[in-house]
C-alpha cells in the first residue's frame, strides 16, 4: 500500500525537531523503528537534503517522495505506519479522530430511516391502503439496513474514523473484513430500495410501454447486484489478501479492483438515480390536470432528486477514498446513502400521515383510498374547496383504486 505525500512529509519532520531542539538523532529517534533511521540517516548524507532548513525541508516534495521509496524498500508496513505516529507526535500534529461525530450521524440517519418507514407502514394500515411488492421489498431493505447499522458501529468501536498508525493490525484486519460484510449489507438495501420504488412505479401507471421500460430497469438494478459479488469473490484472488493484503505490502491491487469498479458502480447508480426520477415523470406530465395540479403531483415525486444529491456525494467521497491511504479515516463518508435511500422512499407516505393528523388535513387536504377486488381501475378524483368540480381519469390493469381530495391548493399523495 503506498505512502500518500502528507504522510511522507510528516516522516522527516520528526528529524527536524531534533535538530531544532539540539538533540542526539538517538534521544530523539529512540522510539522510531531501525529501518526508519536507517533511511533517515541515508538522506541526510545527501548534500540535497542536508542543508534544508526546517521549514524548507518539510515542504520539500523530493525528500517526501526519497523518503517514502525507502522506507516502502526498507520497512514493513507497521514499521512505516509506527514512524509515521512517532512523527506526528513529534511535531504536535493531532491525530484523526472522526469516531465520535460518525457515531453521531449514522445514528441519526438511521432513526430517521426507521422514522419515515414507520410512518410508512402506519399510513398504510390507517388508511386502509393495499400492501404491495414495493411495501414488501422496503421492509426487506429494513431489515437489510438494522445489521448494516450495528456493524458499522461494531467497525467505528474497532477505530474506524482514526488514523491507521493508531490501531493495531489486529483490529485493520477484522476492519477490512467486517468492510466487505457492509458492503454486501449496503447494496441490498440499495438494491431493494431501487427495487420497491420501481415496483411502485408499475402499481400505479398502467402505460404498457412504459411498463415495460420500468420491468427492464429492475433487471438491470438487480444485474448490479450479481455484478458485484462477481466482482469480490473473483477479481482479488486469493480472497484473503482482501484483508491482510496491506501487510504484505499489496494493498495497490485491492486499491486497484476498488477502482476499477466500485468507481464505475457508484456512477451506474447516480445515472439509474436521474433515470428512475425522470420515469415517472414521463406519465404525470400527460395527467388531465391543470397546471399548478400537475405541478403538484409531480414534485411530491421529485423527492427523488435527494437520492441523486447523495449519488452525487457518494462518487465524490468515493474519489477521496480511493485517492487516500488513510482507509479506516476516510471511509465512513463512501456509504452515505443506504439509509438516505430508505429515508427517501418513506416521504412518499408522510404527507399522507400528516393529512390524516390535525390542522394539516383540514386545512390543506385530505387522501383516502379504497381498494376494488371486482375491478382493476385507477380513479384520481380532484375537487376543488370553492365548487364540486371534478376531473377524473379512468386507466384500466391497475389493481388499487385510490381517490385524492384536493382542497384549498393542497395537495396528498402515496
Amino acid at each position: 500500500m503506498a505512502i500518500s505525500r502528507r504522510f511522507l512529509i510528516l516522516g522527516t519532520i520528526c528529524l527536524l525537531y531534533s535538530m531544532a531542539a539540539a538533540q542526539s538523532p538517538d534521544s530523539m529517534l529512540a522510539n522510531a523503528p531501525k529501518c526508519a533511521i536507517d533511511c533517515l540517516t541515508e538522506l541526510l548524507s545527501n548534500k540535497e537534503y542536508a542543508e534544508l532548513g526546517q521549514e524548507a525541508m518539510c515542504n520539500s516534495k523530493p525528500f517526501a517522495k526519497a523518503m517514502g521509496v525507502c522506507l516502502m524498500v526498507k520497512c514493513s508496513m507497521r514499521q512505516t505506519m509506527d514512524f509515521i505516529k512517532e512523527s506526528s507526535a513529534a511535531c504536535g500534529i493531532p491525530p484523526t479522530n472522526n469516531t465520535t461525530s460518525y457515531r453521531v450521524n449514522s445514528t441519526v440517519v438511521f432513526a430517521f430511516a426507521l422514522v419515515f418507514f414507520a410512518l410508512r407502514i402506519v399510513t398504510k394500515f390507517r388508511l386502509g391502503l393495499t400492501w404491495g411488492i414495493d411495501d414488501t421489498l422496503i421492509s426487506l431493505s429494513v431489515a437489510v439496513t438494522i445489521p448494516y447499522y450495528i456493524v458499522l458501529q461494531v467497525m467505528l468501536a474497532l477505530g474506524l474514523g482514526l488514523d491507521m498508525w493508531f490501531i493495531s493490525d489486529k483490529q485493520i484486519i477484522l476492519i477490512f473484513k467486517l468492510f466487505i460484510v457492509i458492503e454486501v449489507l449496503y447494496l441490498t438495501a440499495l438494491v431493494l430500495v431501487k427495487a420497491a420504488i420501481l415496483c411502485f412505479f408499475l402499481r400505479i401507471f398502467p402505460d404498457h410501454k412504459f411498463r415495460i421500460v420500468v420491468k427492464c430497469t429492475m433487471v438491470f438494478n438487480a444485474l448490479i447486484w450479481v455484478g458485484f459479488f462477481i466482482f469480490v469473490f473473483f477479481q482479488i484472488q486469493p480472497f484473503s489478501l482482501f484483508w491482510n493484503g496491506w501487510q504484505q505490502k499489496k494493498g495497490h491491487l485491492i486499491l486497484t479492483g476498488f477502482t476499477n469498479f466500485t468507481l464505475p458502480l457508484a456512477g451506474i447508480n447516480l445515472v439509474l438515480d436521474i433515470w428512475m426520477l425522470i420515469l415517472p415523470m414521463t406519465q404525470l406530465w400527460g395527467m388531465g390536470l391543470k397546471l399548478k395540479k400537475k405541478l403538484g403531483v409531480i414534485s411530491m415525486f421529485s423527492v427523488g432528486i435527494f437520492l441523486t444529491i447523495v449519488a452525487a456525494i457518494r462518487v465524490r467521497e468515493l474519489v477521496a477514498f480511493l485517492l487516500s491511504q488513510d482507509l479506516t479515516g476516510k471511509y465512513f463518508q463512501s456509504l452515505a446513502s443506504a439509509r438516505a435511500n430508505i429515508l427517501t422512499n418513506g416521504t412518499r407516505t408522510i404527507s399522507l400521515y400528516l393529512v390524516q393528523r390535525g390542522d394539516f388535513g383540514r386545512r390543506h387536504g385530505r387522501l383516502h383510498a379504497a381498494h376494488s377486488a371486482s375491478s382493476e381501475t385507477y380513479n384520481i378524483a380532484i375537487q376543488s374547496k370553492e365548487g364540486n368540480r371534478a376531473a377524473t381519469k379512468q386507466q384500466k390493469n391497475i389493481r388499487p383504486s385510490i381517490a385524492c381530495d384536493y382542497y384549498g391548493g393542497g395537495l396528498a399523495g402515496h
